[in-house]
């Protein structure tokens, strides 16, 4: 695996944003796109920058040997889907709520 490609699984099971990481870095969102497409050489000095940043070390960022695998990220993403599921779920119930609530309203305004 390359290193690009390590540092977006690790950046995205920290759930950061490219845009994130990017500005963290104080360089553009493209600039760092081509990093982790492994389109541009990383310096040693931008890989220990990504790997403060990370709260990793660089052998990490250069092997992710037990610390992130496709089956981490898989459950990580079906987590995030359940959690807007039941954030959506919330919303429909507030909504009902407001609803009821406005009818509510109506009915009083109705009997004055």
């Amino acid at each position: 695996m390359k290193v690009g490609a390590n540092i977006r699984k690790i950046r995205i099971l920290k759930g950061y944003s490219q845009e994130y990481v990017a500005d963290s870095l104080d360089i553009s969102q493209k600039t760092y796109s081509h990093l982790e497409n492994d389109k541009s050489k990383i310096s040693l000095t931008r890989l220990s920058q990504i790997a403060k940043l990370f709260e990793v070390n660089v052998i990490q960022i250069l092997t992710t040997t037990g610390l992130v695998d496709d089956d981490v990220l898989d459950l990580k993403n079906e987590l995030e889907d359940f959690q807007e599921t039941r954030l959506y779920s919330k919303l429909i119930n507030v909504n009902r709520q407001l609803e009821n609530l406005i009818e509510e309203i109506k009915l009083w305004k109705d009997q004055q």
